[in-house]
């Protein structure tokens, strides 16, 4: 990461770092209501009843942390978790959680701890009669084969930043930034292709949006739905940030590879270079994983030792310091 307003903000730089492969970028419209603001949708979404048994759900999430276990999307009274209807909400531990009950039984998935201030595509994806799973930035995080009835409807609200009673206790500070919902339950090839996008007609599955909110207007109260009317007004004065930069890494080491400890030398006779020394555990070698250079100051690194390759083992011309 990259600041170059005495550290007032910071943008991260992928170009010739240790372990990304490839990096997508993305422009996020978001808002993020005040205090007790939510928004509600025009008409009430049932899911995992028998007119809509399987669905998906995604929405992207960006929270530095927040109280108690509160609402994202909902169409329950959150005040218990076996009472009729769904919930996307923030969990105690820093994660999000997914519930969904039919009055007497319920179901639960949830993930690790996103509270990080950083931009995450939340998904969950239900068959009623199978498997349902919850991901995070496209990696499956939990999942669940139990099923309960249909009887999932209470008749309340669905709402964004509240539950469907639109009183619950607990409040989300963060930021939303789009929000799909599907008719079927997205596998997880095409949650992992398209986490880090704004849907639009080359997803695969476009025909099989029910609603989808990209916030493209970019103010106002009114999060219009771009596949159908269920359009979500917002009831209080919320915040919109547009033109936000997100960028999507994908990782090029092997699942039990680890890039950690980086040490940062920058000489000010020469400002614009800078020197990193990486550490981990990377291409069968421990402790030294390169040393890497940037002529730039810092918008990109080239790997300058030891080895032809980053991680190898030490030999006479690797030297593992």
């Amino acid at each position: 990461y990259k600041s170059i307003d005495t550290g007032l903000s910071f943008l991260p730089k992928y170009n010739g770092w240790p372990g990304i492969g490839s990096v997508q970028n993305l422009s996020l419209n978001a808002i993020d209501p005040p205090g007790s603001d939510y928004g509600t949708l025009a008409s009430s979404l049932v899911l995992g009843d028998a007119s809509t048994p399987d669905f998906t759900i995604e929405m992207k999430i960006k929270s530095s942390g927040w109280s108690g276990d509160p609402a994202i999307l909902s169409n329950k009274s959150w005040a218990s978790g076996v009472n009729k209807g769904f919930v996307l909400f923030g969990n105690t531990g820093g994660g999000i959680g997914f519930n969904i009950g039919d009055g007497s039984s319920r179901i639960d998935l949830g993930t690790s701890g996103i509270n990080d201030n950083e931009w995450h595509n939340v998904s969950m994806s239900y068959q009623a009669s199978g498997v349902k799973k919850i991901y995070v930035d496209g990696v499956v995080e939990g999942s669940n084969t139990s099923t309960i009835s249909f009887g999932v409807d209470a008749g309340l609200a669905t709402a964004i930043y509240q539950d469907g009673t639109l009183g619950y206790g607990f409040n989300f500070p963060g930021m939303i930034g789009e929000i799909r919902i599907f008719d079927v339950a997205l596998d997880s090839a095409t949650i992992a292709a398209n986490h880090c996008v704004v849907a639009d007609v080359s997803h695969p599955n476009y025909s099989d949006l029910l609603h989808l909110y990209t916030l493209q207007t970019g103010s106002g109260s009114t999060l219009n739905d771009a596949v159908s009317s269920n359009n979500i007004t917002l009831i209080g004065t919320p915040v919109w940030t547009n033109g936000l930069p997100v960028a999507c890494p994908t990782l090029s080491y092997a699942i039990d590879e680890e890039q950690k400890r980086t040490e940062i030398a920058v000489s000010q006779d020469n400002p614009d270079l800078v020197i990193a020394l990486a550490t981990g555990d990377v291409g069968g070698g421990s402790g030294l994983v390169g040393i890497y250079k940037s002529i730039d100051a810092g918008e990109s690194f080239t790997f300058e030792c030891c080895g032809m390759n980053p991680g190898e083992p030490a030999d006479a011309n690797n030297k593992n310091i």
